[in-house]
């Protein structure tokens, strides 16, 4: 199974495999989801089975595409987050860099006098 899941994985990763088999050995399903398989069937199989499975891979391929895209959405926000963060508090920094010198000049002014 690894055969021909494998060369089609790394040519689309995010691509849903089903393997369709006359082999119905435990081992054949665990090769083939270890491959990278969405899913498994048995020969035979009927159109309505085929036709189930085949619906719910796509829907599960859906639904983490949309949650891989909300992540990415949030990794964008979070950096955003970061980046206002940080410009916020480079401007407070310098804020009080202003105001520290300018209490400095004021007791060196008051020392002097």
């Amino acid at each position: 199974m690894k055969l021909l899941t494998l060369p089609l994985l790394k040519l689309n990763p995010e691509l849903p495999v089903m393997v369709i088999t006359g082999f119905s050995d435990e081992h054949y399903y665990e090769d083939s989801v270890n491959a990278g398989a969405s899913d498994f069937i048995n020969k035979p199989f009927s159109i309505a089975e085929l036709l189930a499975r085949f619906q719910k891979m796509m829907r599960d391929h859906e639904i983490v595409a949309q949650i891989r895209a909300g992540e990415k959405e949030l990794e964008k926000i979070g950096s955003e987050m970061i980046a206002g963060i940080q410009h916020d508090s480079m401007q407070r920094v310098t804020a009080l860099k202003k105001e520290i010198e300018s209490l400095q000049k004021k007791l060196q002014a008051g020392s002097a006098a």
